[in-house]
């Protein structure tokens, strides 16, 4: 299995926040493309394949997960990470946890964790908020529930 090289696109993207209405907007700066995270294990890199959706996990038995990690621009820091998931499982959830280092010693300040709520053919957002330690990495983590008859669970993309 070959090493993939993350790669940050920059790009300017507007979002709702949360989905009481509110006219703030989330500005985010970069874009990590799902299909430049990695398989977390060597068992999670048999079932983990990459296209244009993303990274996806293909057993039909046991959920997989895949690693992203970015450095974040100093612009960008105060503004957090939204993952954009695929859930396609029925019983399943796509959950993540964001993992952020300090900028100074490495030390990880702060985990949130996040899941998306059922089925649905449309990709969900999960958000996580930055703590308030200036932090130099994300680091996060996704579980991917198993392919069924609605198809693959996907991890689609990281903006920061």
């Amino acid at each position: 299995m070959s090493k993939r090289t993350a790669i940050t696109v920059s790009a300017l993207l507007l979002g709702a926040v949360g989905a009481s209405g509110s006219a703030d907007a989330l500005i985010l700066t970069q874009v990590h493309h799902g299909a430049l995270c990695n398989s977390k294990t060597s068992t999670d890199g048999l079932w983990i394949s990459y296209d244009q959706f993303g990274a996806r996990n293909d057993s039909q038995s046991q959920s997989s997960a895949v690693s992203c990690g970015s450095l974040l621009l100093e612009d960008a820091m105060e503004f957090g990470i939204r993952a954009r998931a695929y859930d396609r499982h029925p019983t399943q959830d796509v959950c993540c946890n964001a993992r952020f280092n300090d900028r100074d010693s490495g030390d990880t300040v702060a985990s949130v964790s996040a899941c998306t709520s059922g089925f649905d053919s449309a990709y969900k957002s999960l958000d996580f908020s930055l703590p308030t330690t200036l932090v130099a990495v994300a680091h996060v983590e996704c579980t991917l529930p198993p392919l069924t008859n609605n198809g693959h669970s996907y991890i689609s993309a990281l903006f920061y």
